[in-house]
């Protein structure tokens, strides 16, 4: 990619684009002057810098009180001088990660939706007790509409497992894939050869355990026939 030019400080920061700004204060990582200039557009930055006083008797490279950042996942720069942060991207680029700061915030909002046994469910009482239906009615509504990430449970019982809740479950999994969709092999023995999850078994007794291994920080909403619906922390 091209040196990035001029984007703007966060004093004049597009309102439209606060969750990018959110997010680069609060992941951006350190780096020196020497890196931050291989990165911006070096007559974008002499300009900047005459604006902002600097020139042949004060030059802004002697100045120990402006630091210098990116933010990893875009990898935008931006250094900061008097308190106030000045960012060198294409306005496409701050388009695009306001966006992912918006879908990740979803996510967490949404948690972690962990699915055990749902050919189990039927006719068991929904978690919910003012649901309308047991607990296999309430897991296909949860899978159509979570947003989140998600944990669904397999086994030997899967060949049986009647058309409609596969096809919800295979949806689910699909659409759970950016925020993280794992499928997990409960059943006895080593997972079919076919498989394309997890590569190793789990034990049911241990599937907490690995939920919350999987270190998130999300949430988690464990629905199952023999835990119902519970609330945990995830580690």
């Amino acid at each position: 990619m091209s040196r990035r030019g001029f984007f703007s400080t966060c004093v004049g920061w597009p309102e439209a684009l606060h969750a990018a700004k959110d997010w680069l204060d609060e992941r951006a990582e350190p780096i020196t002057r020497q890196t931050f200039l291989r990165l911006v557009d070096r007559a974008d930055m002499t300009r900047v810098e005459r604006e902002l006083g600097y020139g042949p008797r004060l030059q802004m490279a002697s100045d120990p009180y402006v630091s210098y950042y990116r933010e990893p996942h875009s990898g935008i720069p931006y250094f900061v001088w008097s308190a106030i942060e000045h960012v060198f991207a294409e306005r496409a680029e701050i388009e695009a990660l306001d966006r992912h700061a918006r879908e990740d915030e979803m996510r967490a909002e949404a948690g972690l939706l962990v699915i055990d046994r749902l050919g189990l469910m039927a006719g068991s009482p929904p978690s919910d007790p003012d649901y309308d239906g047991d607990l296999e009615d309430e897991a296909i509504d949860r899978l159509i509409t979570h947003d989140g990430a998600l944990v669904v449970t397999f086994d030997a019982r899967d060949a049986t497992l009647p058309p409609y809740l596969s096809l919800t479950r295979e949806r689910a999994l699909a659409h759970a894939a950016r925020a993280g969709a794992v499928r997990v092999w409960c059943g006895d023995g080593a997972p079919p050869e076919a498989w394309t999850g997890h590569p190793e078994r789990v034990d049911p007794e241990n599937l907490r355990a690995f939920v919350e291994g999987l270190g998130l920080g999300l949430e988690v909403d464990f629905l199952s026939p023999q835990h119902q619906s519970e609330l945990v922390p995830s580690a």
